[in-house]
């Protein structure tokens, strides 16, 4: 009997969960599917998000009996905020559906349209989709500015401009690790390190934590550090030094499952510094780092990076270390791969959306003005000591 080819690819919305043996076939069809796609994440993340009156939501492509698309959400509101330098002028709430992973797990771009129609069709009602991480070299990006439908229903923002995501693909060993780096970065992590540990007497220490039973205790020293963190003052509460019960539940969970991997830096007996990571399927993501602006004349947070790539060769070695969005000059030194991506927000095409995102890019353009004349002045200053002190 010959057998009929679906020739219309079948779209579905799932409103929670997918059962196991439907996520065993999308993974074995992607494998560079990352923690954030897994039922493991996915079931942590649910229990974080429902205080806050968000849900999961899960679209798959199903074609001639495979699996070919699959995309988790989160539905609900999200906070926008408008801020020039340390101001925040105003937070803005939005509802929206934020896409959970590094990449999107499609066979083909074009499948993406027909998971954005169905939620039109089952009518989710949302005024943002929002990708956290999208390659610019990826047929996706091309796919979401030239396709019909897309650029019709929604007009396309991506508020922070470019930026590379830093990752270490990990070598042989430590030393050959440290051999990759240049001479001069070399040799100032080196420094960093010493003068840290002479700062402080020799009393510094790096502990992991990964397991449930230490959860309170690796919670508390990060909110110690958070408190007297930069991000604390321009960016707000993070997801790791939420206080609340879910958030609580949601670490645990994670170590339970032997996915928590963070570390504290102590100095003198208190932490300063904290990395918050979890590790999966040969990947370790750095999600969240701080340090006590109290001591960042030391480099406290370098400080902890170098003890924690030295840790990844110590214990559990992965494959890669993913620093995640952005491009600060550590991340440059430190890694030794990259790739170009942005955060990229789809808008519906109304007149609220608009006007929004119109005061939120020149909210961006402002702050962009300015820290290039800080910086300029900074180069400035710079260069005055070197002439003083010569």
């Amino acid at each position: 009997m010959m057998q009929v080819s679906q020739s219309v690819p079948l779209v579905s919305i799932h409103p929670d969960l997918l059962e196991e043996s439907v996520w065993e076939a999308i993974a074995k069809r992607f494998p560079n599917y990352d923690l954030e796609h897994t039922p493991h994440f996915i079931s942590s993340e649910r229990t974080r998000i429902r205080p806050e009156g968000k849900k999961i939501l899960v679209g798959t492509v199903h074609l001639d009996g495979n699996y070919v698309g699959y995309l988790p959400l989160v539905y609900g509101m999200s906070d926008i905020h408008f801020s020039i330098g340390e101001r925040r002028l105003l937070t803005l709430r939005v509802r929206s559906l934020t896409v959970l992973g590094k990449d999107i797990l499609l066979e083909s771009p074009t499948y993406l349209t027909p998971i954005i129609q169905q939620l039109s069709e089952s009518k989710t009602d949302y005024d943002m989709i929002l990708i956290k991480r999208l390659a610019t070299e990826s047929a996706l990006w091309k796919h979401i500015h030239c396709d019909t439908y897309l650029t019709k229903q929604f007009f396309i923002y991506t508020p922070f401009g470019p930026a590379r995501n830093h990752f270490i693909e990990l070598p042989g060993t430590w030393d050959d690790y440290l051999a990759q780096l240049k001479p001069k970065v070399r040799h100032e992590l080196r420094r960093k390190v010493r003068k840290m540990k002479n700062t402080y007497a020799q009393s510094i220490v790096v502990r992991r934590f990964t397991d449930e039973s230490n959860c309170n205790e690796y919670l508390s020293s990060v909110r110690a550090v958070a408190a007297a963190s930069w991000q604390r003052k321009r960016v707000g509460v993070r997801t790791i030094d939420n206080s609340d019960k879910a958030t609580y539940e949601c670490v645990t969970g994670f170590a339970r499952k032997k996915l928590l991997r963070g570390y504290i830096l102590y100095a003198k007996g208190y932490p300063v510094a904290y990395a918050f990571g979890l590790q999966y399927n040969g990947l370790y993501h750095i999600r969240e780092i701080a340090y006590d602006q109290h001591c960042q004349t030391t480099a406290p947070g370098v400080v902890l990076c170098y003890y924690i790539l030295k840790d990844l060769y110590e214990y559990q070695k992965p494959t890669v270390c993913d620093f995640g969005y952005g491009d600060a000059r550590y991340k440059q030194e430190l890694c030794n791969n990259s790739r170009v991506e942005k955060t990229t927000w789809l808008l519906k095409r109304k007149v609220s959306n608009h006007l929004w995102s119109t005061f939120h890019r020149a909210t961006m353009m402002v702050q962009h003005a300015a820290g290039n004349v800080f910086s300029q002045l900074n180069i400035k200053e710079q260069a005055l000591g070197s002439l003083r002190r010569k």
